[in-house]
């Protein structure tokens, strides 16, 4: 007889098949929202935050600082009219040269700076000799404070005065005993010459290099470029502390405005405020320092947003708020990290100002 074997119960094997498959499902769920969770993290983690500030009404302006830069007007060459060798040089930089200074000398005669007359001395000039150049030297000398006539010979007056002149510099005539007026004695100068940058040499030749020394065609200054809302600030004529890189280098209210000009690619457009600097100020910055200018002005309020809000794309200044908006603004004064701005549409007290 053949036996017959049992198949399992159905209702068994179809319950352990729905058990696997739901393990299943539910493994993977877990799995897909176990990565969901790292990678929303991650990007959370990726996402920088963006921070507001609101703007607000502050007072402002107790010190306006601005930047600015070292201007240094072209050199001016005093050149020697003759040739020979610079035995000695008399000055040296920093030094004023004025009518009477004793300059150099040149084959051991004296090279005293003048005002020079219209005339010009084109000769070397001896007792008795007679022309338009014997009246420049009398001219000379009467600006020098030896007054004399003016008869265009060089008589026995003129010589005792040249004679005169030399003894005061401490030399005697360049020729000798005869008492005698070369070419080369007398330098023409202008009036008012700014002090001495470079000089001369000794040993120098003249007929190579004629050039004794030279010195600034001007004053140096300082310029900065000031914004149209910003020379406000300048009303009640505050007096500025110029300050670089070594510490404070001036105070000073003799400044002034250029008329109004056009920005650039380099310069927002405004006024151009220059500061002189006085002749005997004792360390004269050069052209390649930059300084700064900090003025007392008066305390105003403003409608002022985080100084590190405000943004530059090319000579346009704005600020983004939280809706998106993008808006231009004037900045009037900066100080203690806020930034005073011109009212404007688009900001008031309380707009969102974006900062980071």
């Amino acid at each position: 007889m053949t036996s017959v074997s049992r198949v399992a119960n159905p209702r068994l094997i179809l319950g352990f098949i729905l058990i696997c498959t739901l393990v299943g499902v539910t493994s993977f769920i877990i799995g897909k929202s176990s990565s969901s969770s790292q990678e929303e993290a991650l990007a959370t983690a990726q996402t920088t935050l963006a921070v507001y500030a609101p703007a607000e009404r502050r007072t402002l302006g107790a010190t306006a600082t601005h930047n600015g830069s070292v201007q240094i007007p072209p050199s001016q060459d005093i050149s020697y009219n003759g040739s020979g060798i610079v035995t000695t040089v008399n000055i040296q930089e920093g030094d004023t040269v004025r009518p009477g200074t004793l300059v150099a000398t040149v084959d051991s005669n004296p090279v005293i700076a003048v005002l020079g007359s219209d005339k010009p001395i084109y000769r070397d000039l001896h007792p008795g000799d007679t022309g338009y150049d014997v009246e420049a030297v009398q001219e000379i000398l009467s600006q020098l404070g030896y007054p004399l006539a003016i008869t265009g010979k060089l008589d026995e007056n003129t010589e005792k005065t040249l004679e005169t002149l030399y003894r005061n510099i401490g030399y005697t005539s360049p020729c000798g005993e005869k008492v005698c007026v070369l070419t080369g004695t007398f330098l023409k100068i202008p009036a008012d010459l700014p002090p001495v940058t470079t000089t001369s040499k000794a040993g120098t030749d003249t007929a190579q290099d004629p050039v004794l020394f030279s010195a600034n065609s001007g004053n140096r200054n300082i310029v900065a470029r000031i914004g149209v809302a910003q020379k406000e600030d300048f009303n009640d004529q505050p007096e500025i502390t110029v300050s670089g890189p070594a510490g404070e280098i001036i105070r000073s209210t003799d400044y002034s405005f250029s008329d109004f000009k056009e920005g650039t690619d380099k310069a927002l457009p405004g006024y151009d405020l220059t500061i002189n600097l006085p002749q005997d100020l004792a360390t004269i910055p050069d052209d390649k320092t930059v300084v700064t200018l900090n003025l007392n002005t008066t305390v105003k309020e403003y409608l002022a947003v985080p100084a590190v809000a405000i943004r530059q794309e090319g000579t346009t200044t704005y600020v983004l708020t939280e809706d998106g908006n993008r808006v231009e603004v004037t900045v009037l004064t900066q100080a203690q990290g806020w930034a005073g701005i011109e009212e404007t549409n688009g900001i008031t007290e309380g707009t969102q100002v974006l900062v980071s």
